[in-house]
C-alpha cells in the first residue's frame, strides 16, 4: 500500500513538471506574437500587491488587528455625501 502511494506521488509530481515545462515552453513560444500588458518602451513596477494585500488583511482582519474598526471605517468606507445627487 505504502508503495503505491509512493508511486502515485511520483507520477503525480511528473505530471506537475510536465505541464510546468509546458507552459513555461508555451508562454515563450507566444510572447513574440501576442502582446498583452503595458505598452512597448514603459517601464514596469512592480507593486507587490500581494505583499499588500496580506499586510492590509493582518491590519485590519487578523485575530489581533494592528488598528481598530473605527479606523478602517474611516480610512476604506466610502460615504456619499450627495456630492454627484441631482
Amino acid at each position: 500500500m505504502i508503495h503505491k502511494e509512493v508511486q502515485d506521488d511520483e507520477e503525480e509530481e511528473a505530471i506537475v513538471i510536465a505541464l510546468v515545462e509546458h507552459h513555461i515552453q508555451s508562454r515563450d513560444h507566444g510572447s513574440v506574437s501576442r502582446r498583452r500588458g503595458s505598452l512597448m518602451n514603459r517601464c514596469v513596477i512592480n507593486r507587490n500587491r500581494v505583499e499588500g494585500y496580506e499586510k492590509f488583511y493582518r491590519d485590519y482582519f487578523n485575530d489581533s488587528p494592528t488598528y481598530p474598526p473605527h479606523l478602517f471605517r474611516r480610512r476604506f468606507v466610502w460615504v456619499n455625501h450627495g456630492i454627484l445627487s441631482c
